[in-house]
């Protein structure tokens, strides 16, 4: 499995998440170990399938929301982080999913171990108010 990841830097800081690739273009969508709920040990409330895969809100108040990184097409949600949110502390997913066709393209955006960890090291030596 090829090991990717998505960032996000507009309004949700450090909402990433890990994408795990299989060479037959299955994706198991996960969170990156940087997100916000695996830190600061956090409690999961709550968590629903939404729209945009997966919603889940701390009993901190905090609320989080996984989008589909990638074009693809959805083959499976977690339902079973629904009942048991403490899943994705360890090695609970999020989705499985299908790429398109076009592969080699979506996943242009998305960056390799190495590239991730430059970008994290960016933005805990930054002046960001609250580091992930």
């Amino acid at each position: 499995m090829v090991r990717y990841y998505w960032f996000i830097d507009i309004g949700a800081a450090c909402e990433d998440q890990c994408i795990l690739q299989h060479s037959n273009r299955i994706c198991v969508i996960t969170l990156a170990e940087t997100h916000p709920i695996l830190q600061n040990g956090r409690t999961i409330k709550m968590s629903e399938k939404s729209k945009r895969l997966w919603r889940a809100t701390c009993t901190s108040g905090e609320e989080y929301t996984t989008y589909s990184c990638i074009r693809s097409r959805l083959l499976e949600v977690n339902e079973v982080i629904l009942e048991r949110p403490k899943l994705l502390l360890g090695k609970g997913y999020i989705a499985v999913i299908l790429l398109k066709i076009e592969s080699k393209t979506v996943t242009n955006g998305l960056l390799s171990r190495e590239e991730y960890e430059s970008v994290i090291s960016k933005r805990t030596s930054s002046t960001q108010p609250e580091p992930c």
